[in-house]
């Protein structure tokens, strides 16, 4: 037989799934009690991220009962956050680290403090830590082992979750053996190596980072100038617009004073033409006297005439007597 246990929503075929809650499980247990099934029963046992939600004496009794039921030459693997990735992360003020599963601290600070606390976290293990209670539990073989790798083909590409620098390790039952013994690499002893790549990186970044800011002076310092241009073009247009505006005051009041001018040429022009109209007309009466004169001129020419031939035919009579 196989456990798989704390499957949550995880169900492995051929395996026995077995969570608290879950409602896809096989069977229902609470973990943190003995287990319901006899000695030295199941070859293969697997549980992923599941000691870290329960505490440290919980998971050493657990681990017990994985022993108890755990056949001779029976393995156990487990997975688990690996809490010197977590220090390394926030010594390296990585926050993105865990996004892909929607975890996004604030603050390195935050970091720490959520891991310890989020999820109903419990406990978290290093190496170390893992490899006593592992120990202390009964197993005298541990394995530390590659995410989704493993010498055991039932442990193949078994793990759900993305992997974040997680412990995987592969406990064995060997009555045979006697001592203890470790091997494979421990997850730990490469975090300061990774560490330090990580503290290479940051101060690259931090670098990077000063040569952007500098360019944010240069182009705020740049964007200042254009402001102030902008200003100076502002003020300049306002002036402009003040010009055109008094243009317009002084056309507007040049266009009034012609106006009044064309009403006055207009008026002007209604008098010539009644000025002409009466010197056409006194024109017709001079004509008419100038039309008289000449006739009463001519009338007294006759009246001359016939007054020289009267005063002469007088003479001729007077002299005759």
């Amino acid at each position: 037989m196989k456990l798989h246990l704390g499957s949550g929503s995880f169900n492995f075929q051929g395996w026995l799934n077995v969570d608290l809650d879950a409602p896809e499980a096989d069977m229902h247990l609470d973990l943190r009690k003995k287990l319901p099934f006899g000695n030295e029963l199941i070859s293969h046992i697997y549980n992923e991220h599941f000691i870290e939600h329960i505490t440290k004496e919980e998971s050493i009794n657990l681990l017990k009962e994985c022993y108890r039921v755990l056949k001779n030459g029976g393995i156990i693997r487990l997975s688990t956050p690996n809490l010197k990735s977590i220090i390394a992360a926030y010594l390296a003020r990585n926050l993105t680290e865990w996004s892909d599963v929607s975890w996004l601290p604030n603050s390195p600070c935050d970091l720490i403090n959520e891991s310890m606390r989020l999820w109903g976290h419990q406990y978290l293990y290093d190496a170390e830590a893992l490899v006593v209670v592992l120990k202390e539990a009964g197993f005298n073989s541990v394995k530390f082992v590659n995410y989704r790798e493993s010498d055991d083909q039932e442990f193949i590409k078994i793990e759900n979750r993305p992997f974040h620098n997680e412990l995987i390790i592969e406990a064995r039952k060997d009555n045979s053996v006697a001592g203890f013994s470790i091997s494979g690499d421990k997850y730990g002893d490469n975090i300061e190596a990774d560490l330090e790549l990580r503290n290479q990186k940051v101060i690259a970044l931090e670098a990077d980072l000063e040569l952007r800011n500098q360019k944010v002076i240069a182009l705020e310092a740049d964007l200042e100038l254009r402001n102030q241009k902008v200003i100076a073009l502002e003020t300049d247009l306002e002036l402009r617009d003040q010009n055109i505006s008094n243009s317009h005051e002084h056309i507007n009041l040049l266009i009034t004073q012609i106006s009044k001018i064309e009403q006055e040429l207009t008026s002007r022009g209604q008098q010539i033409i009644s000025l002409e109209a009466d010197l056409a007309s006194h024109g017709q009466h001079t004509s008419d006297l100038t039309n008289h004169i000449n006739s009463l001129e001519a009338e007294l020419t006759n009246l001359r005439s016939f007054w020289h031939m009267k005063i002469k035919h007088l003479i001729r009579r007077f002299y005759k007597f």
